[in-house]
């Protein structure tokens, strides 16, 4: 099963036929490669298990990391660890 890729400026990175970076010569998508992954387990003081807990999501690229930045500069009235 092939299919059919779109070169880009990035010399390892292609379209796929439905628009998604790739990595050059695969399916794998970029966004594959972002992913981040946190796993945390809570014990008390005697060693049990009381939480375990896992956060998964995408690394912020440069233009998620610029408009945050933004926002910071800008102020958020929602957050409340910034009013005093």
């Amino acid at each position: 099963m092939g299919f059919a890729c779109l070169k880009t400026t990035y010399e390892h990175i292609e379209l796929s036929e439905h628009g998604s970076p790739v990595i050059s010569g695969t399916n794998m998508k970029i966004t594959e490669l972002v992913l981040a992954k946190a796993e945390i387990v809570w014990q008390n003081q005697d060693g049990v298990t009381v939480m375990e807990s896992v956060l998964t999501g995408i690394l912020p690229g440069v233009p998620e990391r610029e408009v945050m930045m933004a926002m910071i500069a800008e102020g958020d009235p929602t957050n409340k660890l910034t009013q005093k």
